[in-house]
């Protein structure tokens, strides 16, 4: 088969072509390069996800990018969307390792989670402090796998835990834990296996699946939490809340009367003790 470079009409039948379907150019293994015209506004889930030989995308005026949209895309290279963008959702561009580099625009408000995971991403974007972002948008990046912090923080939502201590104290300032200390993954580097978590009062928000696959785990979590499990940048396809933990039966949560966490402990079977306050140990790193 032929391989392609496709330059997408602006016009079908006299009717602008302002959407790429959902699946519409999946596991397209001749595409090579891609243009679309000034009229196509949004690209839909998995639109190019699985096309292994496509290098290039060019665009002026897309507003939205969709779940898995180029996932997968092991060659995509040079991406340029324009100056319009405005959502990048879940796990976007996930897996496209040659991608090395991405500018991101003013008008950009949310990035999905997983968004830019496992790509070769090697410096950070520049990322306006209103654009509302899920969880561990750069997981396992080049950038994130660089970082030698204990914490890896993004407009002030910790991203990733990459520390050593089984006790974790997470810093003040930081204002949501999004997928923060996930070890579900196979063989994975980080996080590590943790015994106890304080969450600080500067804290509103913790994100679907932040604790998953730590046992037997105690996670402080104080009043100032109001939304447990709800994604930040919410999900088409996936729920829109879920527990943070893999397994309720091996977590505790330690928190205050009439607290959203102890709510959301008695929702899902957790055990919860509730106390009046409690002295959080000097970190050590």
């Amino acid at each position: 088969k032929q391989k392609k470079a496709v330059n997408v009409p602006g016009y079908i039948l006299g009717r602008p072509v302002t959407t790429v379907g959902t699946l519409c150019f999946y596991d397209n293994d001749n595409l090579i390069s891609i243009s679309f015209p000034k009229q196509t506004k949004k690209i839909d889930d998995c639109a190019f996800a699985e096309c292994v030989n496509l290098e290039s995308v060019e665009a002026e005026n897309v507003v939205s990018i969709g779940e898995e949209a180029f996932c997968s895309d092991e060659v995509l290279k040079t991406i340029a969307f324009g100056n319009k963008l405005r959502t990048i959702k879940r796990s976007a561009f996930y897996e496209c390792g040659n991608i090395t580099s991405i500018e991101l625009n003013d008008q950009l408000e949310s990035i999905g989670s997983y968004a830019f995971g496992r790509t070769g991403i090697a410096q950070l974007p520049d990322i306006g402090q209103n654009v509302r972002i899920g969880s561990e948008i750069f997981y396992y990046s080049k950038w994130e796998k660089e970082q030698k912090d204990d914490f890896i923080v993004i407009n002030n939502s910790l991203q990733v835990y990459k520390g050593q201590e089984q006790t974790v104290v997470i810093p003040d300032g930081i204002t949501a834990i999004e997928g923060a200390f996930d070890a579900s993954v196979d063989n994975n580097e980080y996080p590590i296996k943790l015994k106890t978590v304080y969450i600080p009062t500067s804290v509103t928000s913790i994100d679907r699946c932040s604790f998953y696959d730590q046992e037997d785990v105690t996670v402080y979590i104080p009043a100032s939490v109001t939304e447990i499990g709800i994604q930040t940048v919410k999900s088409e396809n996936g729920s829109e809340y879920d527990s943070i933990f893999e397994d309720p039966s091996s977590a505790t949560i330690v928190t205050t009367a009439g607290s959203a966490a102890e709510k959301f402990a008695k929702e899902h079977n957790i055990t919860c003790k509730i106390v009046d306050s409690w002295t959080v140990p000097d970190a050590s790193y």
